[in-house]
Order: C-alpha cells, then sequence, then structure tokens
C-alpha cells in the first residue's frame, strides 16, 4: 500500500536541530516546475542515492499564485522512511516572493553588505529564470525563497530541517560585475560577477537575494536554479551540542558570528554547584539591615548578587554590600556572593560617589537639543550615563569597582545593562584580534586583566533581542546573568517571535555552559494574568505560575547554570515584593544527574532527569514537572 507524500515549499526558517535522519537534496528546481510548461529536470532531487525527477509517477507537484507571490506545492509518495514497507506521505509549500526598491549598502568586504526589503512586487518567470516584474533583478530588487508547512503522515518523524544549499545566477543580456547581497540585515555577504553564470552558496534557511547594481548600463540578473535540502528525522532523539554556535535558522541570524571568543582570563574560582537540588541564585536588596532570618534563607542559595540600593543600614551601598556578605559568609562560607555595578547608568549612594559628582560634566554622556545647546542627559530624568569616551571615567569606574571587589568577602563583580552600552556590531566589533576595539571595551579589558585571579567576572549579557545575542561579551565574562530571555529582536525578516526568542535563549544558555560559562536565569511568571495586589496573592500567584520557566531553565541547563525565580529583588517590607521563593514545592525538590540531553520537536522541549522529567512548549508556554 502507498501513502501519500506532500511537499509545500516557502521559504521561511526553522530552528536548527541535528538528528540522525534521511536527507532529501533537492539538485534541481526551476520556475517552469508544477506547471503545464515544465520539463522533466526542472524538478530533480535525490533521496537515498535514488534520483527522481518530474517524471517519476510518485512525484507530482502544482503551482499557484497568491497575490503576486508563487507557491509549488510538491507531492511525492515513493518512498518508506520508517521501513515499515509502507511509504509515506510528505507535505511541503515553496514560496517566492519579489520585492523592490529595497534599501541597499553594498561593500565589497565580505559579510559588511546591508538589505533592508521594500515593497512587495510581481514574482515573474523569464525563459525558465526567477525575475522581479517584467525584467531581470534590477537594482534594490529582490527574490525571496522560503520553505513551510511541512508535514509527514507519520507521528513518530518530521521533517526537521529545511535548508537552502545554493542558487545559480544568470545574466540574461551580457553586461559585467553584476553585484549581488545575499540575506537580509546587516552584515552580509555579497559578491559580483562578470561571467555568464554564477553559482553562490546560501546555506540557510530563508534565501534572500538582492540586486546591487554593477559598473554596466546592463545591470540586472535572475535565478536560474536554486537547491534545498530537507531532513527528515525521527522524533525525540537528542540535540547535539555540535551546532550550538549555528544560529542562522533564527531570524536574526545575520547578526550571529560563528565563532564563540576565546577568554584571556577565567576566574580560578566558580560557585559550589550540584545536581542533587535545583541550583539557585538570588538578587536582593535592602536599605536596612537584613535581619537574621533573611539571612538564614539567603544562605541557602548557591549564588547571591547584593544589588545596587543596598545599604543595609550604614552610610554606603558598598558598606551595606561588605557588611552583608561578611553576615552571609558566617553562615554559610560556600555561598557565593557578587557585587552589584551598573555599567551605565550611575546609580548613587556609593562611597566613591562625589569624585564622579565632581567631574560629571566631563564623565557623563551629553545630548544637544533642537537649539545647539549641550547638556548632561539624564536617564529616567534622575541619573547621570557614564561616558565611556572619557579615559578618566574609566579609570575611576575601574578602580571603584576592583576596590570591592577585592575584599576577601566578595566572589565576584556583576556588571548590569550590558545592552545600555555602545551596541555589538560585526562591523565595528568590540575586540579585534583580541584587542579592545571600542572605549567600553578598553574598560572591561582593564577590569578583567587587574581582577584578583579568584574573583568572577559575571554580567547581564546573553539576550536573544541583541546583535549576535550580545555573545562578544563573554570573552572577558566567566559567566552570563538572562533576563528578558522571552523577548524578540525588532525588525527581523522574517518577524522574530517570542517563540523563536525563548528557543534562541536557550541556545544561547547551552553554547555558553558547553564553553563553561556560569549561567544565572534570571525569572518570574510567564503569562498575560495580572500581578494581584495583596502579599498573600503574590505568593501564591507566583507558585502557580513556576513550572514553566523552570522548565526552560532545566531544558537548557549544564553545570554551573543557576535558576532565579522572584517578583522584585527588595527585601524592605513596604515594597511587598516576593524576593524569596524558597516556600515553593517544586523548588525544593531533589533533582538528581540529567539522564539525558535536551529533546526537540518544533518548539517543544524534553528533557529526563534523575527524580523529574521535563516537558515544555515555548510557543504555547506550557510545562510539564512529572516528579519521580
Amino acid at each position: 500500500m502507498r501513502k501519500k507524500i506532500y511537499l509545500l515549499l516557502v521559504f521561511i526558517s526553522f530552528p536548527n536541530i541535528v538528528y540522525s535522519s534521511t536527507d532529501i537534496y533537492f539538485e534541481r528546481f526551476k520556475p517552469k516546475a508544477c506547471t503545464h510548461e515544465q520539463k522533466n529536470g526542472d524538478l530533480v532531487f535525490n533521496i537515498d542515492n535514488n534520483r527522481i525527477d518530474l517524471s517519476d509517477t510518485a512525484l507530482t507537484c502544482t503551482k499557484e499564485v497568491v497575490n503576486n507571490e508563487w507557491f509549488y506545492h510538491i507531492e511525492y509518495d515513493g518512498y518508506d522512511f520508517n521501513y515499515d514497507d509502507i511509504n509515506d506521505t510528505l507535505d511541503l509549500t515553496v514560496k517566492v516572493q519579489a520585492f523592490m526598491d529595497s534599501t541597499v549598502a553594498y561593500t565589497e568586504t565580505d559579510r559588511d553588505s546591508f538589505v533592508e526589503l521594500g515593497e512587495h512586487s510581481i514574482v515573474n518567470d523569464i525563459n525558465n529564470n526567477w525575475s522581479v516584474g517584467n525584467h531581470a533583478i534590477k537594482n534594490q530588487e529582490s527574490l525571496q525563497f522560503s520553505i513551510i508547512n511541512t508535514k509527514l503522515s507519520l507521528n513518530d518523524y518530521y521533517v526537521n530541517d529545511n535548508r537552502f544549499i545554493k542558487a545559480k545566477l544568470i545574466e540574461p543580456d551580457a553586461g559585467y560585475e553584476h553585484k549581488y547581497i545575499i540575506g537580509t540585515g546587516s552584515n552580509l555577504v555579497s559578491g559580483e560577477f562578470r561571467k555568464p553564470r554564477k553559482t553562490i552558496k546560501l546555506d540557510s534557511k530563508l534565501a534572500t537575494i538582492t540586486g546591487a547594481g554593477s559598473s554596466s548600463i546592463k545591470k540586472d540578473f535572475s535565478i536560474h536554479n536554486i537547491n534545498f535540502k530537507l531532513t527528515i528525522s525521527a522524533r525525540n532523539e537528542d540535540m547535539t551540542d555540535s551546532n550550538l554556535s549555528d544560529y542562522s535558522s533564527y531570524p536574526s541570524g545575520s547578526t550571529f558570528s560563528k565563532a564563540y571568543p576565546e577568554q584571556d582570563r577565567e576566574s580560578t574560582h566558580y560557585p559550589s554547584f550540584s545536581w542533587d537540588h535545583i541550583p539557585r541564585w538570588l538578587a536582593v536588596r535592602k536599605a536596612t539591615s537584613f535581619t537574621n532570618e533573611e539571612i538564614l534563607s539567603i544562605s541557602n542559595y548557591d549564588i547571591v548578587m547584593l544589588e545596587k540600593s543596598n545599604k543595609q543600614g550604614l552610610k554606603t551601598v558598598d558598606a551595606g554590600i561588605l557588611d552583608a556578605a561578611t553576615r552571609l559568609k558566617q553562615i554559610n562560607q560556600n555561598l557565593t556572593t557578587l557585587f552589584y555595578f551598573n555599567a551605565r547608568v550611575h546609580y548613587t549612594g556609593y562611597s566613591f560617589d562625589q569624585v564622579f559628582e565632581d567631574n560629571k560634566w566631563d564623565w557623563s554622556t551629553k545630548v544637544t537639543d533642537n537649539d545647539n545647546v549641550e547638556s548632561i542627559f539624564m536617564f529616567k530624568d534622575r541619573y547621570y550615563w557614564h561616558d565611556f569616551s572619557s579615559p578618566e571615567m574609566r579609570t575611576w569606574w575601574a578602580q571603584s569597582v576592583l576596590d570591592t571587589v577585592s575584599q576577601p568577602q566578595i566572589d565576584g563583580l556583576f556588571i548590569d545593562a550590558i545592552a545600555k552600552t555602545p551596541k555589538e556590531d560585526l562591523n565595528n566589533p568590540l575586540f579585534i584580534d583580541g584587542k579592545p576595539n571600542t572605549d567600553f571595551a578598553l574598560l572591561v579589558d582593564d577590569v578583567a586583566k587587574n581582577l584578583p585571579g579568584d574573583k568572577l567576572f559575571i554580567g547581564n549579557t546573553l539576550r536573544a533581542e541583541t546583535n549576535n545575542g550580545s555573545r562578544s561579551h563573554m570573552k572577558y565574562q566567566d559567566g552570563s546573568y538572562l533576563e528578558r530571555w522571552t523577548i524578540p529582536m525588532k525588525g527581523t525578516s522574517p518577524k522574530m517571535n517570542r517563540a523563536d526568542a525563548i528557543s534562541l535563549s536557550i541556545q544561547l544558555m547551552r553554547e555558553a555552559s558547553s564553553k563553561g560559562k556560569v549561567i544565572m536565569l534570571q525569572s518570574s511568571p510567564v503569562t498575560d494574568e495580572p500581578i494581584p495586589n495583596s502579599l498573600a496573592d503574590k505568593k501564591a500567584y507566583l507558585a502557580k505560575h513556576v513550572d514553566f520557566p523552570l522548565a526552560v531553565f532545566l531544558i537548557a541547563a549544564g553545570e554551573n547554570s543557576f535558576f532565579s525565580y522572584q517578583l522584585g529583588v527588595s527585601a524592605d517590607v513596604k515594597v511587598q515584593a516576593i524576593w524569596n521563593s524558597d516556600y515553593i514545592p517544586q523548588l525544593n525538590r531533589p533533582l538528581g544527574q540529567p539522564l539525558t540531553g535536551p529533546k526537540q520537536t518544533g518548539f517543544v522541549y524534553e528533557r529526563e532527569f534523575e527524580f523529574v522529567d521535563v516537558w515544555v512548549d515555548v510557543e504555547k508556554k506550557i510545562a510539564r514537572l512529572t516528579w519521580k
């Protein structure tokens, strides 16, 4: 008996997963495929060393045009993926879109060009070549290919990966030096060709090719053929670490560098870690002194980051932090204590404030009004912003934190607001050949080199919403705190959604952990349900919604990964924050060694530990923890 396989080819992106699998390689796909004008060779693919073309009775396809977009629907019923002697049904849609008036910045330097897609245009076929409108692809015109709605009739198998491999460009009417750019966004590959044909590499789930002009009058080219690959996998296979540094499948993939930065300096002292319990960390502050009961509660965590505004009833914040750290160490010597300092925002209350105040004009970020009058920028109309271009400010910043972190009761430095520092850009990286390339890089490189060897350097760093996930900062850091891990990057094409952002955050954590970095995930309820007003209702609300963020953490967790779950960080009674979640049963259960690595099917993840099985759907934001 034969089951049908429906292939729908459309150009979009899916998370990149690596499993044992069957590959289907489409070596030829041309515009006239799936039409009454098709020739057998217009659609050719290989599966298990068998070459299939349109003459095969098991392969059929149709094309439809909807709102000037082309959709190719392909059916194939000639292969048995699970070896049960019954052929299986695969469904794919391939979509082709055209754009005009795209914003283009072409440079000859590899990975240095830019494209922002313009208005939708009309896809066309001229002599079996994909084109835009009634002509070939001109300057600032784009064609985009995607693969969507892939389905397989087998419950235990699915289309795990789809990827465009290469495309063949042709010049329709001579000319030379035809320039093109691959992808959208910044840091894009570009090139040119003078011969009649040019094969370009794509290696992406969304293939976008844009014309960037030429030095001749005849500037246009067409796309003659495009190659892509599908991977069919059994569900629930273990995810491997081999591709953790490949972010090309995400909408923000073009902002990522493939290489992970090598850290020059690594701390000789890492937090105490065990799989016996949920590894946990805490951020906390209080204007007055912690009570003995609060000190006892805090000491039960693995890491405590002693926040700003933490005077503890003393004259300055740094004195309060040192006092709290001393009290905590008296109870738990294995507790890791971190001193908080903000990279950009000049929060006050420290013993070294006056020096900055005396130099605020030279050391603060400035703004200029419509009358060209310069003034100091005030964040939230209250706080100065550090100006990293001032060498004197950088010296003050570095020495201030080093003096405090060098104290024996402090185990490391935590710097906040990396996202508020000048943005990371592959065109203007933090470091070049290992040397600082920006003013902020000069500062943190100086701090890292002068930090005592047994002190940790942690930052509020990795984020799905930033270029490159802010990974370049990991060159000088021993680990990263993560917040806003559900927030997608703005302005991507295609648009990044929250499920993409959470999946990307999981990969950022797993990649960093595989490099030996400390991970500190900060979380609170991920729900549309509003936060209640009373303290008792807040505690119930926090407990009710713990499973989803805890499940995300457990999927990503490696050695030296720690989880935090709070509604606020202030221990001041009047604030009524739920800073301590010790009362939640799930956070006090034994965890045990991980028995499997993470397993992924689309946006669903699974993992087994000795005492709990984890299942989470990051798209629907639901989780199931099965405790043993």
